[in-house]
């Protein structure tokens, strides 16, 4: 790795690992390779990542920026941030409510 990771987590495919640092990087592995295939410029302060059931999107928590990156996993692209309250910390998936 080309700098210190805090926080992984594979795609549910088992393909990819995106990666995540406190120091605004991360990076996409290639598990089968094992090489970095993607480096990502990411908010500052990365404590969590999440991803989506289904496996199409990944949540990158930027604690210290009051930020949750969102990584598209189709495109490898980030797209539009959720801004949040500085210092939040934590994500977590909730069952959707019964109607």
């Amino acid at each position: 790795m080309p700098s210190v990771v805090y926080a992984s987590e594979p795609t549910p495919d088992g393909r990819w690992l995106v990666t995540l640092g406190r120091n605004g990087s991360g990076y996409v592995i290639d598990l089968q390779t094992r090489k970095v295939a993607r480096a990502l410029k990411v908010s500052d302060g990365g404590s969590e990542i999440l991803i989506r059931p289904g496996g199409d999107v990944a949540y990158l928590s930027g604690t210290g920026a009051g930020k949750i990156d969102v990584l598209n996993l189709h495109t490898w692209e980030l797209e539009k941030p959720i801004e949040l309250t500085p210092g939040v910390d934590g994500m977590s998936w909730l069952p959707a409510a019964a109607k």
